[in-house]
């Protein structure tokens, strides 16, 4: 229950979010607002939902249940592998990377990224 909880608040505010970034511009007429509702407008709602349950089913679930040993600290590394995946995403295909993620790296390096001959 604990890990449907979470999922189901943070899958509605990022589903708030979107559909207020759709709906609002369009006010005016609000039944083509509502029409202009697409599938990809979820996407939000789910990273927001699979971010919280993931963390709770691995780092509370888990550990609680003793099916994973304390000393793997499995939240850091899952951290570690998503943003080694967006860092390779960066460098090697920075035409379908998403821009913040070029300024968290510019962050992350100081600005010397940018001095790197890619």
């Amino acid at each position: 229950m604990f890990l449907f909880q979470g999922y189901a608040t943070y899958f509605g505010v990022g589903l708030g979010i979107s559909l207020a970034r759709v709906i609002l511009p369009q006010i005016r007429s609000p039944t083509k607002a509502i029409a202009s509702i697409r599938g990809k407008h979820f996407k939000l709602a789910l990273f927001f939902g699979s971010y919280i349950g993931i963390y709770r089913l691995y780092s509370t679930i888990l550990y609680e249940k003793k099916i994973l040993p304390t000393n793997i600290p499995l939240p850091e590394l899952l951290y570690c592998i998503f943003q080694g995946t967006l860092f390779n995403a960066r460098i090697m295909q920075p035409e379908t990377c998403p821009s913040y993620v070029f300024n968290l790296m510019k962050s992350v390096s100081n600005g010397r990224l940018e001095n790197l001959n890619i």
